[in-house]
């Protein structure tokens, strides 16, 4: 018989697996956005035209380790 905190690990895991493919797609979306000045211009201009009200910009995380 398993212990719960195996059990609880397994579903863990398994929601990570999920998370993880899911922020793998943010990356790559904010990656084609931030590649050149033209994109992040249409990509700005797309939110203001929806609405969209943001102090923030697109940035990926920077990866050192």
């Amino acid at each position: 018989m398993c212990c719960c905190a195996h059990i609880l690990n397994l579903i863990v895991q398994d929601d990570l697996l999920v998370i993880g493919e899911a922020i793998a797609k943010i990356c790559d979306n904010v990656a084609y956005w931030t590649t050149s000045p033209t994109r992040e211009q249409i990509f700005d201009e797309a939110t203001h035209q929806l609405s969209i009200q943001s102090t923030k910009k697109l940035a990926l995380d920077c990866k050192t380790c």
